[in-house]
């Protein structure tokens, strides 16, 4: 799933812009009361709170900086992302006032630490480094907005409130640290008097100073950002507004491009947007809405080599390699995918999502042995996390996917385990209830598969799932009135249900009526012609009342809509193969579909022997009426070994017994 530019530049100013919202932004990331030259631990501390580069470098060029840097911090600043036009700006400054020796500055190294793991999204070593970059220095404001920027969702509220309250009392005149103190106060007198604090020294900001940096919210127009084309006239001139104000801003060229863009521009929207890259060349969100532009020019291979420069910014950060392995899935690249995804959770082993996307990919290629043990391993992973409130939802889900792909391999006895576990957990849940008997009622445990359902139904009595489950576990005892009642039921909750109307339609045919399943099933198909099922059950129907012209129309209309149901070209074969009247049957098509129905039968895991067998005995009359007997012979013995108690296998053993010696005579 893509994600929109304009969310993208949001997100380039400050991973914070979600926490400050109630505020509508008003302060810049540091804007403070009074203006004073920047020092190397704040632009270390700015870019560990996730400040753009190229906000820095336009705050230092207004505010001038109190140091010359040297190789060795301009080297802390590269590697803290600071490469681009914030390099060139720091590294050729001139100090505002008497530059302080990096001895005189406070103490700045383990900040540039924590802001070096921070920008490489290695969040576990970030947050170690910036808890000892408080303890290198306590009084200073950057360590505690680093960690509630980066990590205040995961933080207890106490801890971060404390780290708040630190980060004021460390920088008094600081916007941004009373405001991260008021988004962390609870709602009460404490957090109203903040307030009060904040609203003043907001209004007290220069304009320059309130919004720099944040293009979305200031001196880029509204509806240069909008889809609207608007005057020519009138949009270049604010273009050039824009520029001659913030062109040093990253985000100010990469909103240009997404305006320019929307207009049809794409030429001058890609020259924004190298500018943007230019400025911030280690800013992976600009690369994302880089690859986004890309994209919707139809370039796919830039589009990718984007998103790897993202990761490359981020080699650690899951979002960037995520939206890469999403992007190659989308393209139809699954083996990079894939590796994408394996090479993130060998970094994050226990991150849901990777995991989750990797899971999908694996189905979408039919892989389900590799998804079940990606399931097992993350499952394993994460157990450690189990009773933890915020994952308890996550890991019952995947569970419950882990149970649902075993019940696919007919695994079973792994999945009675899983859903008693998750019951034991969770008694209450109906549909863990109702996916539990649909695994019992496999294993044609029919009291227990109904002790579900009916748990389901206590708990949820609208559940039309439930109703109709138990509804086959009562026509599976032959209780068929019961069981059409329990269908009636699921009806009136669901109307629209077409497995609902295919066992309604099953049961009454059971019953003997016929012309009220095939009702059902017509009905059926007149709301949805393409339904494969219910053509094939219509053609079951026919084949009840041997109108077996009519079987084989519908029977072979279901196999043109969906050519991937075992059961319906086995029907179908049999039928080409057997019926009474010659002008129905296709010697050639019989063996056809009986071939394809036992292919597709054998890549089903843990197929009941007796369905196979089944399959075995269509393919052989096939073979024999093709003029293979021998051939015929060997899979109707296969059958039969599958099998054993068959009356009609034997029959048609020694037929086919006979017309293999016969032929065998010809040959002779």
């Amino acid at each position: 799933m893509r994600t929109g530019v304009k969310y993208l530049i949001m997100r380039i100013f400050n991973r914070t812009f979600a926490l400050l919202l109630p505020l509508s932004l008003l302060g810049s990331g540091i804007a403070r009361a009074q203006s004073k030259p920047l020092s190397r631990a704040e632009i270390l501390g700015r870019l560990a709170m996730g400040e753009s580069p190229s906000n820095i470098a336009h705050q230092a060029k207004l505010q001038g900086i109190n140091f010359t840097a040297d190789s060795s911090y301009l080297e802390l600043l590269s590697l803290a992302g600071g490469n681009g036009i914030l390099y060139e700006r720091i590294s050729s400054a001139t100090p505002s006032l008497q530059p302080l020796s990096p001895d005189s500055d406070p103490p700045y190294r383990l900040l540039a630490k924590c802001a070096e793991q921070i920008h490489i999204g290695a969040s576990e070593q970030a947050e170690v480094a910036c808890r000892a970059a408080i303890e290198e220095d306590p009084k200073s404001p950057w360590p505690y907005m680093a960690l509630i920027s980066s990590f205040g969702s995961e933080m207890l509220a106490q801890d971060r409130l404390e780290f708040a309250k630190r980060a004021v009392a460390a920088a008094p005149d600081s916007v941004f640290a009373h405001q991260l103190l008021m988004t962390s106060l609870p709602e009460g007198e404490e957090k109203q008097i903040e307030y009060r604090i904040l609203i003043p020294m907001l209004a007290k900001q220069p304009i320059s100073e309130r919004y720099v940096g944040n293009s979305y919210f200031s001196g880029l127009p509204r509806d240069i950002f909008s889809s609207g084309p608007g005057p020519k006239e009138t949009f270049e001139k604010k273009l050039q507004t824009v520029l001659e104000e913030q062109g040093d801003l990253a985000i100010t060229h990469l909103a240009i491009a997404q305006a320019l863009s929307a207009q049809g521009e794409t030429a001058r929207a890609f020259a924004e947007m190298r500018e943007a890259v230019r400025l911030e060349p280690d800013n992976s969100a600009i690369h994302e809405a880089f690859s986004e532009l890309y994209s919707q020019a139809g370039d796919h291979d830039s589009e990718i080599a984007e998103l790897r420069e993202a990761v490359r910014v981020e080699p650690r950060a899951s979002s960037p390699r995520l939206t890469l392995a999403q992007h190659l899935a989308d393209l139809g690249r699954s083996t990079d995918a894939i590796s994408e995804w394996k090479d993130l959770i060998a970094i994050h082993p226990k991150e849901f999502e990777p995991s989750n996307q990797l899971v999908d990919e694996y189905l979408k290629l039919k892989d389900r042995s590799s998804a079940i043990a990606e399931l097992h391993r993350h499952l394993k992973a994460t157990a450690s996390v189990a009773k933890a409130s915020d994952h308890l939802e996550e890991r019952q889900e995947e569970s419950r996917r882990l149970a649902a792909l075993l019940y696919q391999n007919r695994d079973f006895d792994e999945a009675n385990e899983i859903y008693l576990d998750l019951l034991a957990s969770d008694p209450n849940n109906f549909g863990i209830h109702n996916d539990y008997g649909i695994v019992l009622l496999a294993q044609n445990k029919i009291q227990e598969a109904s002790g579900q359902f009916k748990e389901a139904l206590r708990i949820d009595p609208k559940m039309p799932e439930a109703h109709n489950n138990l509804g086959l576990c009562l026509m599976r005892a032959q209780k068929l009135d019961e069981a059409i009642a329990e269908y009636r039921q699921a009806l009136e909750i669901d109307p629209e249900s077409p497995h609902t109307q295919t066992s309604l339609g099953t049961a009454l045919g059971m019953k003997g009526d016929l012309d009220g399943a095939m009702a059902q099933f017509r009905e059926m198909i007149e709301k949805n012609p393409d339904d494969a099922f219910a053509h094939a059950n219509l053609g079951h129907a026919f084949q009840l009342k041997k109108d077996y012209s009519a079987a084989i129309r519908e029977l072979k209309k279901a196999v043109e809509l969906d050519e991937e149901i075992p059961v319906t070209q086995n029907d179908l074969a049999w039928l080409y193969a057997t019926a009474p009247d010659p002008k129905d049957r296709n010697v050639k098509e019989a063996l056809v579909h009986a071939q394809i129905a036992v292919s597709l039968l054998s890549r089903e895991p843990n197929t009941p022997p007796l369905a196979t067998a089944a399959f075995l005995d269509t393919l052989a009359e096939a073979l024999l009426i093709n003029g293979r007997p021998v051939e015929a012979l060997a899979n109707e013995e296969k059958a039969l070994s599958l099998d054993p108690n068959n009356a009609e296998f034997r029959t048609r053993i020694e037929g086919f017994r006979a017309a293999a010696a016969n032929l065998s005579a010809r040959k002779r």
